[in-house]
C-alpha cells in the first residue's frame, strides 16, 4: 500500500478546481483586474450615452414647445402684445380664454427652455416677453397654477410679480390700442 502524499492530493482530478498551487499567478491576476477596469469603463460609457440622450431629447421637447409658442405668436399677435382691458372686458370670452392659454403656454415654453439651458439670454427674454402679460398675471393668486413651473421659473415669476404687481398702472398705459377691423 502506497502513502498518498500531499503533492498527489492538489493533483487529483477534482482537486485542481479548489486548491491552487503555491505559485503566484500574475497573469491571472492581471487579467482579472483589467477585465474589472474594462467593465467599469463600459458601464460609465454606458451612464454618459443615456445622460446625452436623456438631455438631447429634453432639449428637443423643449425647443418643440418653444416652437409651439412662437407659432401662437405669429398667429395672433394681439395676444403676444395684448390690450388686456379690451381682451378681459370682451362680451365673447373666447378671446379672454384664448389669451388664457397663449400665456399659460408662453410660461411653460420658457420653463421648459430655461430648465434645460440655464442661459441668461433666455432669463432676459423671458423677463422682457412677461411685461406686457403682468395685469393677467398678477391676478393669478393661486399657487397650484404656478407649482407646475420648475423652480427657476416659480422664481422669475414671483420677482416680476413683486415688481410689477404693486403698480401695472404703467404697463395699462401702454397697451396697444387696435383698430377694430385687425383680425386676431
Amino acid at each position: 500500500m502506497t502513502e498518498s502524499t500531499p503533492e498527489k492530493q492538489k493533483t487529483g482530478s477534482l482537486g485542481r478546481l479548489f486548491i491552487t498551487d503555491e505559485k503566484p499567478r500574475s497573469k491571472s491576476n492581471l487579467a482579472q483586474i483589467a477585465s474589472a477596469v474594462i467593465a467599469a469603463i463600459a458601464l460609465a460609457g454606458i451612464y454618459v450615452q443615456v445622460s446625452l440622450t436623456r438631455i438631447n431629447s429634453l432639449q428637443a421637447s423643449a425647443r418643440q414647445v418653444y416652437l409651439s409658442y412662437s407659432q401662437a405668436t405669429l398667429t395672433y399677435p394681439r395676444l403676444a402684445y395684448p390690450n388686456y382691458t379690451n381682451i378681459k372686458n370682451n362680451t365673447d370670452p373666447t378671446e379672454y380664454m384664448r389669451y388664457k392659454i397663449y400665456v399659460a403656454n408662453m410660461l411653460t415654453a420658457y420653463d421648459e427652455i430655461i430648465h434645460i439651458s440655464r442661459d441668461k439670454q433666455w432669463v432676459s427674454s423671458f423677463e422682457f416677453d412677461i411685461v406686457d402679460h403682468m395685469p393677467y398675471i398678477c391676478e393669478i393668486n393661486d399657487r397650484k397654477y404656478f407649482s407646475t413651473f420648475y423652480r427657476a421659473t416659480r422664481k422669475l415669476i414671483y420677482e416680476a410679480k413683486k415688481r410689477y404687481c404693486g403698480d401695472i398702472s404703467s404697463i395699462l398705459r401702454s397697451q396697444p390700442v387696435y383698430p377694430s377691423g385687425f383680425a386676431r
